[in-house]
């Protein structure tokens, strides 16, 4: 066997093995509590997200990104701002508040959707895109629906007042 050979290749993998750890990428676990919610026009609602640090170094959380579907809704990420600047090694938070939605007065009942984007890494200078969060928001009819048992009770109600004013006016 020739050394001169080898000794080059175990070299290369010498250093790969030792250059793993810095290679890697500094990963966060992040899911919303509800990556849905129902409202109506006009209302703010607020997501909510379990954060956990599955690396074995601290991952700062350095900022944030977001796009949503329309302009009808409008993301408001002060509460992401109130998160820790980092999530310890093997750590994790939640549920917390990450972002306010608030969908304006005019906006028709239907689906809009968006993505919150987490930055950040194993620096406080880090920006990584950690997690990528989709997110749907429902807005609904603000007019209410009647339940059928209500409607019932209303046409109860209103055939016993007929049925008393018949008797009133009926003479004796």
């Amino acid at each position: 066997m020739n050394v001169r050979k080898i000794l080059p290749a175990l070299l290369i993998l010498l250093l790969v093995v030792l250059a793993a750890p810095l290679l890697r990428a500094d990963t966060i676990n992040a899911s919303l509590v509800h990556d849905t919610l129902m409202t109506t026009a006009g209302s703010t609602i607020t997501f909510q997200v379990n954060l956990s640090n599955l690396s074995t170094t601290d991952t700062f959380l350095n900022g944030d990104s977001f796009i949503t579907s329309s302009s009808l809704i409008h993301l408001d990420e002060t509460p992401f701002f109130s998160l820790p600047l980092f999530i310890v090694a093997n750590g994790s938070v939640g549920p917390v508040d990450l972002f306010n939605i608030f969908v304006a007065p005019n906006a028709a009942p239907g689906n809009y959707t968006g993505t919150f984007t987490i930055i950040g890494g194993g620096k406080s200078d880090s920006s990584i895109d950690l997690a990528d969060l989709n997110f749907t928001v429902k807005i609904t009819s603000s007019t209410g629906v009647a339940e059928p048992g209500t409607l019932t009770m209303l046409l109860f109600g209103v055939a016993l007042a007929g049925t008393f004013l018949l008797f009133k006016l009926r003479p004796v």
